[in-house]
Order: C-alpha cells, then structure tokens, then sequence
C-alpha cells in the first residue's frame, strides 16, 4: 500500500524537471509488470476476494497502479467493482462494517478500511465514478463515513 503514496509523489515530480522521461518510463514498465502479477497470481487472486480491509488495499493498490501506468479501462473496471460489490458486501446500511467490527482494534480496522476505499474514492473521481454519493446501483462512502465520524470528533469508544 506504500506504492499508492509513491505513485501520488511521482505524478507531482512528472510536471518538474526532476524525474527524467526514461525513469518514468521505467517505472511506468516495472509497475505494469507488477499489476499483472497482482491481477493474475495466486496470492493477488486471494486479496482481491478478501472481504476485509484486505480486499480493500487490494483494490486501492491496483486501481492506482493502473491508474499510474495508463490502464485506464483496468482502473474503471476495479472502481466500479468497489461500488458495485465490496461496498455493498462490507458495509451495512448503518455503515457498520461487520468485517472489520469483529476485530480486536475494530475502530483502528473500520477507519483503516475506509482510508482505502477513499483512495480507490479518489481514482474513481478521476474517472468520473462517484463514491462518495448514493449510487443507484451499488453502494457509496457516506453510510461508513458518517457512522465513524463521532469517533473521530468526540473519541467515543
């Protein structure tokens, strides 16, 4: 998930004259070669059905790598997916998120979950897919993000 950070340093270094074309294209290559390892190995098959915060960054890592190399339609297809069905799977329509809930650190894991759902949030803004909003087909962040918010002002438990 450190990559996602990496990725959002490195499109702001693109507009300076401090990454060279070729190391770009370089990075560009190498990431390439790893989000189709993600999105066909064994263990990347196994995140990506993950039903936690696991599934999550997985969706988050990959939406943003392919975002970074240009696989645009890849992008859309996981953000979409996001909406359509881990949304809906992992959130309740109080915004509780059972799967995270039943963990030891259930608030740490419930705001851990959502950090990465905001990111793929963030890919689908620029690809025009809203998840933040109600959707008519599929689910939105704003069940899970209200149910958090007075743990986050008041630090109730």
């Amino acid at each position: 998930r450190g990559f996602i950070k990496l990725l959002d340093a490195l499109s702001l270094l693109s507009s300076s004259d401090t990454l060279q074309t070729v190391d770009e294209h370089q990075l560009q290559h190498w990431f390439s070669d790893f989000l189709q390892w993600l999105l066909t190995s064994d263990l990347g098959k196994e995140e990506a059905s993950a039903e936690n915060n696991h599934g999550s960054w997985y969706a988050a890592q990959t939406a943003r790598i392919a975002l970074f190399v240009g696989e645009i339609a890849v992008a859309k297809d996981i953000v979409e997916q996001v909406q359509k069905q881990r949304i809906p799977q992992q959130f309740l329509p109080d915004g509780r998120q059972p799967a995270e809930l039943k963990r030891t650190q259930s608030l740490h894991y419930s705001f851990f979950n959502l950090e990465a759902l905001s990111v793929v949030a963030r890919v689908g803004e620029y690809l025009g897919v809203d998840l933040w909003q109600p959707a008519s087909e599929g689910g939105s962040l704003q069940p899970g993000l209200r149910f958090l918010l007075p743990y986050l002002v008041s630090k109730e438990e």
